[in-house]
């Protein structure tokens, strides 16, 4: 319900275009889901505002479902299968165990900073 309120007023995207709009956005419908969840379970709208004035009033810090969100995932590190992707669209790709099938004396750092200055100038080595 309020998902549908908030496409038919264009709150989301009037949210973003403001400073901070994202984490406002984050908070409002983490608190549509808690009260989603927690009306299911009372028998009015007047307890579901009762309920909310109780959590505003004493907010219990140790629930998980009363944690602040993050607003973004897009900082955070990312493990994706090599199938999925070639790495291209990620400014680090790291490849743990790609070589493992045969013994290498060095490893190789892909510096993409110093792309073009020829074949040395891409891979630099690094001593194990």
């Amino acid at each position: 319900m309020v998902r549908e309120l908030m496409a038919q007023r264009h709150i989301a995207e009037n949210m973003l275009a403001t400073a901070g709009g994202e984490r406002r956005l984050t908070d409002i419908l983490h608190i549509s889901e808690l009260l989603q969840e927690a009306g299911t379970q009372l028998e009015s709208e007047h307890a579901l505002v009762r309920w909310l004035a109780q959590q505003i009033a004493d907010p219990n810090s140790n629930s998980s479902s009363q944690q602040m969100r993050l607003e973004s995932d897009k900082h955070l590190v990312q493990i994706v299968t090599i199938h999925k992707s070639k790495g291209l669209e990620y400014p680090l790709v790291w490849l743990p165990f790609i070589a493992n099938y045969r013994v290498q004396d060095q490893a190789f750092y892909h510096d993409r900073e110093s792309f073009g200055g020829g074949a040395r100038s891409q891979q630099r080595g690094v001593q194990r």
